[in-house]
């Protein structure tokens, strides 16, 4: 007999079962069959999405940047004012203060004394241009007691040959000769004057006594006077021909001595100038070392202005205070800038994207470019060879010079630094995404 609740049992189980097929049928339809309206929306937004992506992937830029430090100077930069040599320090100017070319700024302590050593740096400038000035110089050295340190053996060496050379222009032997010589010719020359009128008189007297010899060669003739009387006409005429050519020989001859004279003159004249240019050669070689002495005492402890400009201490300097050799004292700025240039150092590495005319932007270290803005650049030239830190340098030309992306225009000063950004090469971000596709399938 079977067991009623066992067959009840088996048929809920079937009757499950088929309620399961039921729904499984049921939902297979609704997946198997999807709607229309939803697959075209999905398709259209996967569409839009990547459209909108690759237009987003070429409008937007991806630079190549290489970064450097930059100063940013002018093509008349400032000027560096530094010691060469140790000791305490003078200064003749204040911070701030405008300055010619060739102002003295500040003195560094040493053994002479600096009004000495321009009053005899002057002399010498006028013994110099004297020395052009044949048989002469300007003046002396009067002031005493001067304190010129390593310079004061050279001046006095100097001193000396000087005395030298007054003392041989005021008694020297060639110009005394000279003297003597040019007395002579003048007597001589009064002597030629009467020899000349000495001369006309014996040519009228031989002239006369020749017309009255040949009166008597006539009458010799007439036998008016004899034989012996004409004979002595001739020893006449002959006497007065031979007054005339002694008077002719006396002229030669004091013409010969004026020559002879005007030759000796010339002798002395040349001797003495050779003299006394080797008195002006050995005085100027001496004034030479003594200015190349002046000029490396000025070098090592006189600070000079070499432009025109304003002062700008680096330091807290006062009067008495020691300074080292090295130390920058002061910068002189120069009234005009002219072009203002950025100079940026550029590492060997990736320096050979750099080329003319890439655009560059400068973000100065003083003026943060979020609140000031940025500096816009053109890369004007390259180094051909690094410097000794294997860098190489980049001039930027700036068009605008120090105006910003805001709008503001930053004064120049000589600290002014920064950050450089050359914009090596401005592609599109779709072409750096191939660009790196291509590279990963090259190396596959």
């Amino acid at each position: 007999m079977e067991n009623p609740g066992a067959i009840i049992e088996v048929r809920d189980s079937r009757s499950e079962s088929l309620h399961r097929d039921d729904r499984s049928e049921s939902l297979h339809d609704v997946i198997g069959k999807m709607p229309g309206k939803i697959l075209s929306w999905g398709l259209f937004s996967i569409l839009l999405l990547m459209g909108t992506l690759l237009l987003f992937s070429w409008m937007i830029k991806y630079p190549d940047i290489l970064r450097a430090h930059v100063q940013i100077t002018s093509s008349n930069p400032p000027v560096s004012v530094v010691a060469e040599s140790d000791g305490r320090i003078q200064l003749t100017v204040q911070d701030d203060n405008s300055v010619q070319k060739n102002d003295v700024l500040g003195i560094i302590e040493n053994p002479a004394r600096a009004e000495d050593v321009f009053y005899i740096r002057d002399c010498l400038n006028n013994f110099q241009d004297s020395l052009a000035v044949p048989n002469g110089f300007s003046k002396h050295i009067a002031r005493t007691n001067l304190r010129l340190g390593e310079i004061q053996n050279d001046l006095a060496n100097f001193q000396k040959q000087y005395e030298d050379y007054l003392f041989y222009r005021q008694g020297n032997s060639q110009q005394n000769e000279i003297l003597a010589s040019k007395a002579k010719i003048d007597s001589y020359k009064r002597l030629l004057e009467k020899y000349h009128s000495l001369n006309d008189l014996s040519v009228r007297d031989a002239d006369l006594t020749k017309l009255n010899y040949r009166r008597n060669q006539e009458l010799k003739e007439g036998n008016v006077i004899s034989a012996t009387d004409l004979e002595k006409d001739e020893r006449v005429l002959i006497e007065a021909n031979k007054n005339r050519q002694q008077e002719d020989i006396n002229v030669l001859n004091a013409g010969l001595r004026i020559a002879e004279l005007n030759n000796d003159i010339r002798k002395y004249e040349i001797e003495l100038r050779q003299n006394m240019e080797i008195y002006a050669s050995n005085l100027a070689e001496i004034i030479k070392k003594i200015s190349a002495d002046i000029a490396a005492w000025e070098y090592k402890f006189v600070l000079r202005s070499v432009v025109n400009g304003k002062t700008s201490y680096l330091n807290i300097w006062k009067n008495n205070q020691y300074v080292k050799k090295g130390d920058i004292i002061m910068v002189v700025i120069p009234d005009k800038s002219d072009e203002l240039i950025g100079k940026a150092l550029i590492p060997i590495q990736n320096s050979g994207k750099i080329r003319s005319g890439q655009q560059v932007v400068i973000k100065l270290d003083s003026h943060p470019y979020y609140e000031f803005g940025m500096i816009r650049g053109v890369v004007g030239s390259i180094s051909q060879v690094p410097n000794s830190n294997s860098n190489y340098i980049v001039n930027i030309q700036l068009p605008k010079r120090l105006m910003t992306t805001y709008n503001q225009t930053i004064p120049f000063s000589p600290s002014l630094e920064g950050t450089a950004e050359i914009i090596t090469q401005d592609r599109r971000f779709i072409e750096r995404l191939l660009f790196s596709l291509k590279q990963l399938f090259e190396r596959r």
